[in-house]
């Protein structure tokens, strides 16, 4: 009986964890506002102080104050405004340090709740032993949602391996697409200009892209082979052949003597045509982990409900 009691006592805990994360995501993006907007009312107030320090003191603005008898006033009407903005960095100031210590809070409220967590699994695995020995039937149904679980492991396993993959093609994309776009921008200026830092700066650009072809092929097939393993209902391709067709342009010295800014132009509008791909491809791939994800966690709740209810 004491062991089950806990059980649902833990339960309970657990179910609060998503609520606590939610509440510190949302702490951490008023934190963000919060300190532009002190940052911004501290150098208000600065200022304002300073206004006020300069008619407190000697200058020759203020000598003209005196003598047109306007300084009390000025001086009245700046103090004012001062003392405004002052209120106004203090209040934000302790806005933001009330923020910070509820972020504290959740945090403190998350990390009871990983370690009870643990307490959790422990008493959930002693539950299930005994199950073995008296609930023969409940324990069938555990066994039958953990073969599910272990079906959901392994699409996530193969999902978060494309993803990687992808991400790698993004970067090494990212640096092509760089690259030709300095090469396409001094290919213009060259068509205005006889300067050799130009000409120069126009082939390093084209040997960065030469130096990352081969690279970005290869890891386009690793992106495309992880692709196989997974089930899709989206119609993703990667289609290796144009990144070769660019390749030849490449390896082609007629590229670096003739045509040079249309091919550049060309093959960037290729390469930026396969980085929306392979973003879209992502959004799906990363919506798909969301689903598996999610699914492995029902599971997982469901059996902790059975263990924790027999």
């Amino acid at each position: 009986m004491l062991i089950d009691d806990r059980l649902k006592t833990l339960q309970k805990r657990r179910a609060q964890k998503s609520y606590y994360e939610s509440r510190k995501k949302e702490l951490e993006q008023q934190r963000n506002l919060l300190e532009r907007k002190v940052y911004e009312l501290k150098k208000e107030k600065e200022k304002e102080d300073t206004d006020v320090e300069k008619l407190e003191g000697k200058s020759l603005l203020v000598l003209f104050y005196e003598m047109t008898g306007s300084k009390e006033e000025k001086l009245s009407k700046e103090k004012q405004e001062a003392y405004a903005a002052n209120l106004k960095y203090e209040a934000s100031k302790s806005e933001l340090e009330a923020v910070e210590y509820d972020i504290l809070s959740c945090i403190a409220e998350l990390r009871d709740i990983e370690r009870e967590s643990e307490e959790f699994e422990r008493l959930i695995e002693k539950k299930k032993e005994q199950l073995k020995e008296n609930e023969q039937e409940l324990m069938s149904r555990i066994l039958h949602i953990e073969g599910e679980i272990a079906g959901v492991n392994h699409h996530i396993e193969e999902i978060r391996k494309a993803i990687k993959a992808g991400d790698n093609v993004r970067s090494i994309l990212y640096q092509f697409n760089s690259e030709l776009s300095g090469a396409e921008d001094m290919a213009t200026f060259d068509l205005f200009t006889d300067s050799t830092y130009v000409e120069i700066t126009k082939h390093d650009h084209i040997k960065g892209a030469k130096a990352l072809i081969g690279k970005l092929q290869s890891q386009l097939r690793c992106f495309r082979t992880e692709l196989v393993d997974i089930e899709i209902d989206a119609d993703i391709r990667i289609d290796i052949d144009e990144f070769a067709e660019i390749a030849d342009w490449f390896y082609d010295n007629i590229f670096i003597d003739l045509d040079v800014r249309s091919k550049i132009k060309k093959a960037l509008k290729e390469t930026k045509s396969k980085q929306d791909q392979i973003e879209e491809t992502l959004a799906v791939l990363k919506g798909m982990l969301e689903e598996y994800t999610a699914q492995k966690q029902e599971l997982e709740t469901e059996i902790e409900a059975i263990i924790v209810n027999a």
